[in-house]
Formats: C-alpha cells, sequence, structure tokens
C-alpha cells in the first residue's frame, strides 16, 4: 500500500536538490518499485527570449503542475499509475504518466498559470 504520494515525494525530492526558479531542471522522473519511490532530475535548463534577451523566469513548480495534472487526470478519467515525468518546457510542463513497455502513455501539457491546455494518449 502506498502511504506517501507521489506529490508530497516530487516536493520531498525537489526540496532535498534544491529548486532555482531561474534555471530548474528540465525533467523530472518518478517510479513505485519495490516500495519506494525512485526520483532523479536532469540537468539545469535555461531560456532566453530571442526577441528580447530576457530571460524567462515565470515557470510554475514541477509539484504544482504534477498536482494539476493528477488533478486534471482524475476529473478526466485518464490512467494514472506511479510512474511519472514531467518535461519543462519555456510555456508550459508536459507530465507523462502510465509509462509501461506493454501500455501507454498519457501527456497532460499544464501551462505555467496552472492550467492544462491539453492532453494527449501515445498508445502502444
Amino acid at each position: 500500500m502506498i502511504s506517501v504520494d507521489e506529490i508530497r515525494v516530487l516536493e520531498v525530492a525537489v526540496s532535498a536538490v534544491g529548486y532555482d526558479n531561474a534555471s530548474p531542471a528540465a525533467e523530472y522522473w518518478l517510479n513505485l518499485e519495490g516500495g519506494y519511490w525512485e526520483v532523479g532530475s536532469s540537468d539545469h535548463v535555461a531560456w532566453v527570449s530571442a526577441d528580447s534577451g530576457d530571460l524567462v523566469s515565470n515557470y510554475l513548480s514541477p509539484v504544482s503542475a504534477l498536482a494539476a495534472a493528477r488533478l486534471y487526470a482524475r476529473t478526466n478519467s485518464l490512467d494514472w499509475k506511479p510512474t511519472f515525468t514531467l518535461r519543462l518546457k519555456p510555456d508550459h510542463w508536459i507530465v507523462g504518466s502510465c509509462q509501461s513497455q506493454f501500455g501507454s502513455q498519457t501527456y497532460i501539457y499544464v501551462s505555467h498559470d496552472g492550467s492544462v491546455t491539453r492532453h494527449s494518449v501515445d498508445p502502444k
């Protein structure tokens, strides 16, 4: 039985590695296996506007993006299993759920204002 959910796990992991809103990790992954959550992150990334030269830094936190995606998935009866990826883009997060060698992948796109803009399902 899982007593600590994916939102709390990501919150703990992000605080442990440190979160820098100006240069956050570009990707996070969470996997529940054998009674342990494995959480990882990639190298940091920064985006600079090609028009203005300004640093893009108004990112939604990965914890908030995962929470918004989970709520959207539950509200729309989408599969939500304990294996996730979060990929940061300049204007949104892409939250992937249900990764499996034999299953499908659901992607939920969460803008940096916290709203879900769309989702897609990639069947295997």
